[in-house]
């Protein structure tokens, strides 16, 4: 049964987580300035891909890893007198919705439980099972050599630093996306540890493969992102203070930048993307899982769901003398569904584990749908996270669909 959005989040849980540009969606791969016949108006947008087909009613270019056609662009014959042609992520063809529904996902997985050892990767991060089908990363398809990574330089400068930065990202399209179809969003930070090119050894891109075509996740576009840096931008991984301002301050600025300044220009003017909140989610490790944690928290309107591994509370500070448990266990209790994961050999042990086990029971008092995972291996790399992957976000996205 669907409930309004919102309404399952009081469900109690128990104490039992280089490509040089991307195409633009919505320009036509046969016509690059689709027509609007009727208004007698041009709506223009940069196309790349494969032209897929020109039908008597109608020509659209076809997806080709994230490059996309306009929905109803104008043929070159038939058709009704006036051509229509689909603006970038607007229109879409039978059957395609803007939004999701979300249903009550119950309660199964919700509390504390462990994850079982040995901490085997999980096959989903391994391999395409049961070949399910490619996406892209960059262009790219999904194992393949990615290159260097795309580079947004900020438009502001970010506070706290003295200096503009730059971030390097990533962009996940599947196989399954059509333009002018509405896609959930998924948003990783520290996106080199996600996107798989490093010894995080996540693979987010192949998991994600294989649960959208189990129909266990919806149809998902995910950003990796790094945290930005001056001069050309390059992360290299390391813990450097930029990183720390960005990601670990008690405060909504991250969240600002992401969903008021780099969502908007690189990813939902390009792609399809649900409006509604319970179709977005965000991720991290370690300062990047308490980046993901507060952009959900300060920004609740625009995601729902939320998934961190050792995330890292002890750092957070207060805001305005407020510690961020202190604003959980003050706050009215908001439609978020958190995943939690450390344990004692955590970071700075116990401290990475304690400030979990805190969040884990500030979530329980409020009846957040929450799931702790506690587990025993060591911080980085996060082989209990990667062995649980998989079932994380299948618990995550349970309920949602397109």
């Amino acid at each position: 049964m669907a409930v309004a959005a919102g309404v399952w989040a009081t469900a109690c849980g128990s104490d039992s987580e280089p490509m040089s540009q991307l195409p633009v969606a919505g320009a036509s791969g046969a016509n690059v300035g689709g027509q609007l016949g009727a208004a007698g108006a041009a709506v223009a947008a940069a196309g790349a891909g494969s032209l897929a087909g020109q039908s008597a009613g109608g020509a659209s270019g076809a997806a080709s890893g994230g490059s996309s056609a306009g929905a109803g662009a104008a043929g070159s014959s038939g058709g009704a007198a006036g051509s229509t042609g689909g603006i970038a992520g607007n229109a879409g063809g039978p059957g395609c919705v803007t939004m999701g529904e979300q249903s009550d996902p119950d309660t199964v997985g919700d509390g504390k439980s462990a994850i079982p050892e040995p901490y085997t990767p999980a096959p989903e991060t391994l391999s395409h099972l049961d070949n399910a089908p490619k996406g892209k990363v960059n262009g790219v398809e999904v194992g393949g050599n990615y290159g260097a990574p795309l580079v947004y330089a900020a438009k502001t400068q970010y506070p706290g630093l003295t200096q503009m930065l730059k971030y390097e990202y990533w962009i996940y399209v599947p196989a399954q996306y059509k333009p002018g179809c509405a896609a959930a969003l998924m948003v990783w930070q520290d996106g080199l540890h996600y996107v798989g090119i490093d010894d995080a050894k996540l693979n987010a891109p192949t998991v994600l493969d294989n649960l959208i075509a189990k129909g266990e996740m919806p149809v998902t576009i995910a950003l990796f992102i790094n945290p930005g840096e001056p001069g050309d931008g390059h992360y290299n991984g390391q813990e450097y203070g930029n990183r720390h301002v960005q990601y670990d301050k008690n405060n909504d600025a991250y969240a600002h930048f992401l969903i008021d300044e780099f969502l908007p220009e690189n990813v939902l003017s390009k792609y399809s993307i649900a409006t509604d909140a319970d179709g977005w989610g965000i991720g991290g490790h370690s300062s990047g899982g308490i980046a993901a944690f507060m952009v959900g928290w300060y920004r609740s309107e625009k995601f729902h769901k939320l998934l961190t591994h050792d995330a890292s509370f002890p750092n957070t500070g207060d805001n305005n003398g407020v510690s961020l448990l202190g604003s959980v266990d003050a706050s009215p209790l908001k439609p978020l569904r958190v995943y939690l994961m450390s344990g004692p050999n955590d970071l700075d042990a116990p401290n990475w584990y304690n400030g979990n086990t805190n969040a884990a029971t500030a979530l329980a008092a409020k009846h957040y749908h929450y799931q702790y995972r506690t587990e025993n291996s060591t911080h980085y790399p996060p082989v209990a996270g990667v062995s649980d992957f998989a079932n994380a976000l299948r618990w995550m996205w349970r309920g949602y669909k397109l």
